[in-house]
C-alpha cells in the first residue's frame, strides 16, 4: 500500500474524529481514556504477511495515559516500519510530533510461558493539557507466521472502543480457517486473485470484573483467522489436534540427545529402583535440585525448546526446555513420556476444541505408568512429585505423543486436596481478652501460595502476608512459624500465637466470643451480577475452635446446624468437654461453573452459611 493512500485513510478518520470532538462533552465523570478508532489491516503476499495499524485513543485524564502507551511486540525476523505517531488536541490541531526519545525498543521476557515475542517497541508519547488525542500507525511484516490475527477491538476493560474494523487480505486460492466470537459475521468480496474478508465493532457497553468470573476475554467481540497450512520453523498444518501435535514434535526431534555423562549419572541414580514411579520421581527431585527455571526463548518465535544436552549443560531453561530434558532423562532409562502443553494460570481459560489452532501458554510432561498417569510441572524447585496444582488442573491440554496427540482433560483437584484445615485455642487472659494459638494446615492454593512464600519472600516479607491474612480484630502476632511436610506431601503448616484486645464482648453478666470468620468470597447481589460464576477448584475449610471456660462461667452448647445443596455444604456443632467448648465446623463450597439464571440459588446458599454464623456466637454467663 503506498504512503499516499495511507495518509488519504489518515483524512478521512481524522473527519470522523473531528466529528466526534463537537459531539462528545469532557466529563470528569466519564472514562479516563477512548479509544475512538482502531483499524487493522492483515495481507498474505507470497510467504509474507504484512499487518498494518492504526489506532486513534482519546486521554481524558492523566489516568487514562496508561492506556496510551503502545506497545508493538516482535521477534527476530520480523520488520516494523512506516512507524508514525503524533498528539492532536481537541481542536484536531496536531501539538506533538514522535521521535526517537519517546521510543523505548527492549527485551519482551515474561514468566512461564509457551509462545514468547523477543522484543517490543515501547512508545511513550504523552501531553500535559486534557483532553488530547494520541494517533499511531505502523506497519509489521512476518517471514514466518503461524497465525493471521487473534483480533479483539479492546485494549483495556475500563476503556471503551468506539469504532474498530478488521480486513484479512488474502489470495482467493489461499484456505484459511475463521474463528469469530460475540461479532457479526464478517463479509467476503472477491477482487481478483484476492479474497478480502471484513469485521466491524466496538466495545460500549463496558465489563466490570465480578468475583469467580470467567476469563473475561470470552465476553469479548475476537476473531481469530488462521492459515491451514504454515511452515513456521517446520512445515505444519491446522487440519487437527494431531497434526499441530505432529508439528509441535518435529520441533523437538532433533533435540533430545543427552551427553553420554549425564546418561551415566541418571542410571546411577535409578539403578537401584525397580518401580518406574520411584525411577520417575528419583528423576524429577534431579531435575528440580540441580536445575533452574529462566526463561530462553529462542527460534520460531519460541516454539523450539533447547535441547536436553544445553540443559543438562548449563542447569537452566524454560518451561519447554526443562520439559524436553526430563523427557531425555525418563527415555534413557527405557520409560516413554510426552511433551505436552497447556494454557496455565490461575483462572482456567477454555481451549476451544472445535478449532485446533496454539491456544496454550505452558509445557509440562505426561507420564503414563501402569495403572497411574503422572504429571510432572518442570518448572518448580519445590513442588512435590507429580502434584497438579492450581495452576494446571482441571483443564483441556494437548498431549504431543508422536502420531496420536490428542487433547486430554488434566486431573481436578478434589476437595481434600485443596482442605484448609484450623485448629484455634482460645486463652482468655485480662480485661476480656485472649490469646489465640493457630496450627492450620494448608492444602490446594493456599499451600501454593505459602509454599512459594517460604522459599522466595524475606522474613519480614512473610510476616507481613501473614499478618495480613489472619481473619481476627485487633490483634497483635506474637510469634509464628512455617513449617513444610514431607517433599512428597503438598501441605504446609503454618502456626502462629496471637493476641485478641478485647475479644470477649460483656453484656450484663454474659461474655460472648464470636467465631472467626469463614472464608466465603464476598459475591455481587444478584441485581448487580451480570456474569455466571466459574470456581475451578472447591474453597473447603475444617474448623475446630477451643475456648477456655473463664473462671466462674459456664456454657451451654447450641443446637447443631447443617446445610446441604449442590452448591454446598455447612456444618457446625458444639460440645462441652470439662472446662472447654469444642466448635467443629465445616464448610465447603463445590467447583463448577453457574450460570447467571442460578445465580440467585447460589448467593442465597451463600446467605444462608452468613446468617447460620451470626447465629453460633459461643457464650458463657457467670455462675
Amino acid at each position: 500500500m503506498s504512503s499516499n493512500i495511507i495518509d488519504l485513510k489518515y483524512f478521512y478518520t481524522s473527519l470522523v474524529i473531528l466529528l466526534y470532538f463537537t459531539t462528545t462533552s469532557i466529563a470528569q465523570t466519564g472514562p479516563s481514556s477512548e479509544l475512538i478508532e482502531f483499524n487493522t489491516t492483515c495481507k498474505v503476499v507470497g510467504k509474507t504477511l504484512s499487518k498494518e495499524i492504526y489506532k486513534v485513543i482519546k486521554v481524558n485524564r492523566r489516568e487514562g495515559e496508561e492506556n496510551a502507551r503502545i506497545y508493538i511486540p516482535y521477534s527476530k525476523g520480523d520488520n516494523v516500519t512506516q512507524l508514525k505517531a503524533w498528539i492532536t488536541n481537541e481542536k484536531g490541531k496536531r501539538i506533538r510530533n514522535l521521535s526517537s526519545k519517546y521510543i523505548e525498543d527492549r527485551s519482551a521476557i515474561s514468566d512461564i510461558s509457551f509462545y514468547e515475542d523477543d522484543f517490543v517497541k515501547e512508545i511513550n508519547l504523552v501531553e500535559t493539557k486534557y483532553p488530547y488525542y494520541l494517533h499511531c500507525s505502523y506497519v509489521i511484516s512476518y517471514k514466518q507466521f503461524f497465525n493471521i490475527t487473534y483480533w479483539d477491538p479492546v485494549i483495556d476493560l475500563d476503556c471503551p472502543t468506539h469504532h474498530a474494523t478488521l480486513t484479512v487480505d488474502v489470495p482467493k486460492d489461499y484456505p484459511i480457517r475463521i474463528f469469530e466470537d460475540n461479532i457479526e459475521a464478517g463479509n467476503k468480496v472477491i477482487e481478483g486473485k484476492r479474497a478480502i474478508y471484513t469485521w466491524s465493532s466496538n466495545y460500549l457497553e463496558q465489563l466490570e470484573p465480578e468475583t469467580y468470573a470467567p476469563h473475561l476475554s470470552q465476553f469479548l467481540p475476537r476473531v481469530n483467522v488462521i492459515p491451514e497450512a504454515f511452515d513456521y520453523g517446520e512445515e505444519g498444518s491446522h487440519e487437527s489436534w494431531q497434526t499441530i501435535g505432529k508439528w509441535i514434535n518435529a520441533l523437538s526431534a532433533e533435540g533430545n540427545e543427552l551427553p553420554e555423562a549425564e546418561i551415566n549419572k541418571i542410571k546411577q541414580l535409578t539403578a537401584d529402583l525397580k518401580d518406574p514411579r520411584a525411577k520417575a520421581k528419583a528423576l524429577y527431585y534431579y531435575l528440580q535440585d540441580n536445575t533452574r527455571y529462566i526463561n530462553v526463548a529462542m527460534d520460531v518465535g519460541g516454539f523450539k525448546p533447547y535441547p536436553a544436552s544445553y540443559v543438562a549443560e548449563k542447569k537452566y531453561g524454560d518451561c519447554k526446555a526443562l520439559s524436553n530434558y526430563l523427557q531425555a532423562s525418563l527415555a534413557a532409562i527405557d520409560i516413554p513420556s510426552y511433551y505436552t502443553v497447556i494454557y496455565a494460570g490461575n483462572r482456567i481459560k477454555q481451549v476451544n476444541k472445535d478449532f485446533p489452532s496454539q491456544q496454550f501458554n505452558h509445557a509440562f510432561l505426561m507420564v503414563p505408568i501402569e495403572s497411574d498417569t503422572l504429571w510432572l510441572e518442570c518448572t518448580s524447585n519445590i513442588s512435590p512429585f507429580a502434584y497438579m496444582g492450581t495452576f494446571t488442573q482441571n483443564r483441556n491440554a494437548l498431549v504431543v505423543e508422536p502420531n496420536n496427540a490428542r487433547l486430554v482433560k488434566t486431573p481436578a483437584l478434589q476437595p481434600e486436596e485443596v482442605l484448609v484445615n484450623n485448629t484455634i485455642h482460645f486463652q482468655p487472659t485480662s480485661n476480656n481478652a485472649c490469646v489465640a494459638n493457630l496450627t492450620a494446615v494448608m492444602k490446594g492454593r493456599a499451600y501454593e501460595r505459602f509454599n512459594s512464600l517460604q522459599e522466595n519472600a524475606s522474613q519480614h516479607r512473610q510476616e507481613q502476608i501473614i499478618k495480613d491474612i489472619l481473619l481476627f480484630n485487633n490483634y497483635q502476632v506474637k510469634d509464628w512459624s512455617l513449617e513444610k511436610h514431607k517433599r512428597d506431601e503438598a501441605a504446609i503448616t503454618l502456626k502462629a500465637e496471637v493476641e485478641l484486645a478485647n475479644y470477649l464482648k460483656k453484656y450484663g453478666n454474659m461474655l460472648v466470643a464470636s467465631l472467626s470468620p469463614l472464608p466465603i468470597p464476598n459475591f455481587e447481589k444478584p441485581k448487580d451480577r451480570k456474569l455466571p460464576v466459574q470456581l475451578d477448584y472447591p474453597i473447603y475449610q475444617v474448623d475446630t475452635l477451643i475456648y477456655k471456660i473463664p473462671t466462674n462461667y459456664i456454657s451451654k452448647a447450641p443446637k447443631s446446624t447443617q446445610i446441604d445443596n449442590q452448591y454446598g455444604t455447612y456444618r457446625i456443632d458444639h460440645e462441652l468437654k470439662d472446662t472447654h467448648v469444642l466448635v467443629i465446623r465445616s464448610f465447603l463450597l463445590h467447583a463448577g461453573h453457574y450460570p447467571v439464571a442460578d445465580y440467585s440459588d447460589f448467593y442465597d446458599f451463600l446467605q444462608q452459611v452468613r446468617l447460620a454464623e451470626r447465629e453460633q456466637n459461643v457464650i458463657f454467663k457467670k455462675e
